[in-house]
């Protein structure tokens, strides 16, 4: 089966993405190039290219830009500007070397159901009762509890990706029942209270400043808690994995790169 293949085929279960101005679709190499093993990962950082070659992988699939400087489409940039510099340069000698070929599968994926970033994380954060759910944002209902337990249940689920803390924002002993959360970036606290929220996990990207969004909500007395963007999208990301596997069945997919991107230093 040649990269091609799978573009072919993600646009027929991607039916409402804008095929015209999505930044989906092959970010560098050959399309006709035949794949042997596909490497999965959230971003195209170096670290994960290298994780990809040592498997033996020859298409990368990223949910995140693999060349940061083209922008967040990747579609109006200068783009010879980008690749007379680091870390084009280095990037595409070591995608040439390796005869790797990357595509970004990410407008498609967020909201894709079951499978995709927003209800992956969702059921990785064990949450299942649904009250409302919008294209990037899911309302769940669940037992009382306070702000702070749900806090650490949230914690300890992330600690098994590498995130070793998350941020909260509240009153810890404040009694909550609907729980919001969005899709990796887009945790528009407005649109969860909207939703009759009272209590949101939101991403460090995804959050307009604590001055502004995060103020919103204090004044409002609704607890939230931060997640880093990375981590909340990695459940997603691992179950691509296994929906390529169970489509193609006869080309292995993988994860390739890491899951946490940082690591937490604390005072004292």
């Amino acid at each position: 089966m040649k990269c091609k293949e799978i573009d072919k085929y993600f646009r027929k279960v991607f039916p409402y993405v804008d095929w015209q101005t999505t930044s989906d679709g092959f970010k560098y190499g050959d399309p006709n190039r035949e794949i042997t093993k596909i490497a999965v990962g959230w971003q195209s950082l170096m670290e994960s290219l290298e994780d990809a070659a040592d498997k033996g992988c020859d298409l990368f699939i990223t949910h995140e830009p693999t060349f940061p400087q083209w922008n967040f489409d990747e579609n109006d940039a200068d783009i010879e500007t980008v690749k007379s510099k680091e870390p084009f340069l280095t990037k595409s000698k070591f995608l040439d070397k390796h005869a790797i070929t990357v595509y970004r599968c990410h407008d498609g994926w967020d909201s894709f159901p079951e499978y995709g970033i927003l209800d992956s994380w969702s059921a990785y954060l064990g949450l299942d009762n649904i009250i409302e759910t919008r294209q990037y944002y899911k309302l769940h209902e669940v037992a009382p509890v306070s702000a702070w337990e749900m806090t650490k249940i949230i914690a300890g689920k992330l600690k098994n990706l590498g995130q070793e803390s998350v941020e909260f924002t509240g009153d810890k002993n404040k009694i909550i029942k609907r729980v919001g959360v969005g899709t990796g970036a887009i945790t528009d606290i407005e649109v969860m209270l909207e939703m009759g929220a009272d209590f949101i996990v939101i991403s460090d990207d995804g959050l307009p400043g604590y001055w502004f969004q995060g103020a919103i909500a204090r004044d409002l007395g609704i607890p939230f808690c931060t997640v880093n963007h990375a981590t909340a999208e990695i459940p997603g990301m691992h179950n691509m994995v296994k929906y390529l596997n169970k489509q193609f069945p006869d080309i292995e997919t993988v994860f390739a790169g890491p899951e946490c991107l940082f690591s937490t230093c604390i005072s004292g």
